[in-house]
């Protein structure tokens, strides 16, 4: 929130649903990625580009898709560069590409004239022209060749790819040469050939048909399960009701509010899970495990002041999905403990559950139905995530480091806005936390997650290919005005809108994969 976003979005997401709460969390991570980490063509240039106080102020713009230019880029579209392409792998090309001696004078001569107008040499105004042996005077040969070497760089790397962006991934180019080299045997009179490649989209394979597949999911619909939500409903609106009596000279019991703190670290690296929150006292119903499940247990019997040491192992079903299987060490301290007297279920509590309701007989038909869907809702995501995970299992390709790069912030970020949402973390605290070196230890930790989650998104593309599916203006309209209401609503103030059209039209496009594979699924409720 608040932030200022630059106008690209990545060109591919990992979000799989129509706006739910998921989606929009992983929507919003990928605007805060894309804020916090911009592509550039290569840090090495970023480098050369600053050697001198007398470099010239422009000399390095980056593209928003994630290449660098020059502004005179148009001016230079023609420009003549011999091309040699080979194939590195099934989703890279290498491309050598060689700069004609003339071309290198021209950029070299273009190179003194900028640094002649935009320059901090004694006895030469700013802006005015100064003598080319006056600058080989000033600036050292090195740094003069550098860059020039520079110039020729950010001058021919969009030319070249002119003729790729139909099946170049963006932000994936990466010059191979070694720019140091580049610059040890850089002539103004000779030319000058380096190493560029570029990422592709690769083929998917199947290990058999995406049509038939057969998906076994566990029943939520279920009445028993149904009626006992309903009754906690009403249980944690009796208690937020009731009235709270200081307990603090006892231990604490079950049915306590407890106003606690705690913190956890992974029981290996010993590393604090710092997005967990638990920092600061926050209130807690010991009825409630919102922390993870088995938290509350080791609760009942402390004492106020009390730290209570111990372990739990995250479940297969946390969220986030980093933190599944992983053993964390607690430490928590309960502060004060509050025995609760629950409100009377009558028709002020009726009223309090839903406004509409004349009496608790009422209320507890609506919350009925009203569960009763969101079963249907979590049966109709395991089809999905179920249908989702099938799909990652049978396709095999080789994945583009950029997309598991792009989709590692992503989904770094998602984990991030999910703990800002849930009250975890500050969001001054989660731009802290979106540092490149804290990002890249995440995509190293979930890898193997991030690489299924890339290479499924590749197979959604392809069987969306595949069978020509269509999405109309009015539905990719109407998607992207619900997703922008929905994210301003979870506090994502500012945004482009055309960054959130292309998000809503993947999750669209997604949608309607799903849809395909759910009318030729076969399906086992247990």
């Amino acid at each position: 929130a608040g932030m200022e976003y630059p106008t690209a979005m990545p060109r591919r997401s990992s979000a799989w649903r129509p706006a739910t709460r998921a989606t929009l969390l992983l929507a919003a991570g990928c605007l805060i990625a894309t804020a916090v980490f911009p592509r550039t063509l290569s840090n090495r240039l970023e480098t050369v580009s600053r050697f001198s106080a007398i470099a010239p102020k422009a000399a390095l713009q980056h593209h928003p898709r994630g290449y660098s230019r020059l502004s005179g880029i148009v001016r230079r579209a023609a420009m003549k560069l011999d091309i040699e392409e080979e194939k590195a792998s099934d989703c890279r090309i290498r491309l050598k590409i060689t700069v004609p001696a003339d071309e290198v004078q021209k950029l070299a001569n273009r190179c003194i004239k900028d640094i002649s107008k935009d320059h901090d040499i004694p006895g030469f105004r700013p802006g005015k022209p100064v003598p080319r042996q006056i600058i080989d005077q000033w600036v050292k040969k090195e740094d003069l060749h550098k860059q020039m070497v520079t110039e020729i760089l950010n001058a021919t790397v969009p030319a070249a790819l002119k003729g790729y962006r139909k099946i170049a991934l963006d932000g994936s180019e990466d010059i191979e040469s070694n720019v140091e080299d580049l610059v040890k045997g850089f002539s103004e009179k000779k030319e000058l050939s380096y190493f560029m490649g570029v990422e592709t989209l690769p083929t998917i394979s199947w290990k058999q048909s995406y049509k038939g597949l057969e998906v076994e999911i566990e029943s939520e619909n279920v009445p028993e399960k149904n009626a006992k939500m309903v009754e906690k409903a009403i249980m944690n609106v009796r208690k937020k009701m009731g009235e709270l009596d200081n307990a603090s000279d006892r231990e604490v019991q079950k049915g306590d509010m407890v106003m606690m703190s705690y913190m956890g670290v992974d029981s290996v690296t010993n590393e604090p899970l710092v997005e967990l929150g638990g920092q600061r006292a926050k209130q807690f119903d010991t009825e409630d495990d919102t922390i993870v499940t088995g938290f509350m247990d080791n609760i009942i019997g402390t004492k106020v002041d009390e730290i209570k040491e111990f372990e739990l192992t995250f479940p297969n079903t946390f969220t986030p999905a980093k933190f599944r299987g992983t053993t964390a060490k607690f430490k928590a301290m309960v502060h004060q403990i509050f025995s609760v007297e629950l409100a009377p279920e009558d028709e002020k509590l009726a009223k309090e559950l839903v406004p509409d309701a004349k009496n608790m007989e009422e209320a507890r038909a609506f919350l009925a139905e009203a569960v009763e869907k969101e079963a249907e809702t979590k049966e109709t995501e395991a089809v999905e995530e179920a249908l989702i995970a099938a799909i990652g299992q049978i396709s095999e390709c080789e994945l583009p480091n950029i997309l598991i790069q792009e989709n590692g912030q992503q989904m770094y970020g998602a984990s991030l806005m999910e703990f800002q949402q849930s009250g975890k973390i500050s969001p001054g605290v989660l731009n802290s936390l979106m540092t490149p070196e804290l990002v890249g230890r995440y995509i190293r930790d979930n890898r193997p997650e991030i690489e299924t989650r890339v290479r499924t998104m590749l197979a959604f593309e392809a069987i969306l290919e595949e069978e020509g599916l269509q999405l109309t203006p009015a539905q990719i309209e109407a998607e992207t005005k619900a997703m922008a209401q929905q994210l301003t609503a979870m506090g994502v103030q500012e945004y482009d809108e055309d960054r959130v059209r292309e998000q809503a039209t993947e999750l669209l496009s997604n949608q309607v994969v799903l849809d395909l594979l759910k009318e030729n699924m076969t399906l086992k409720k247990v």
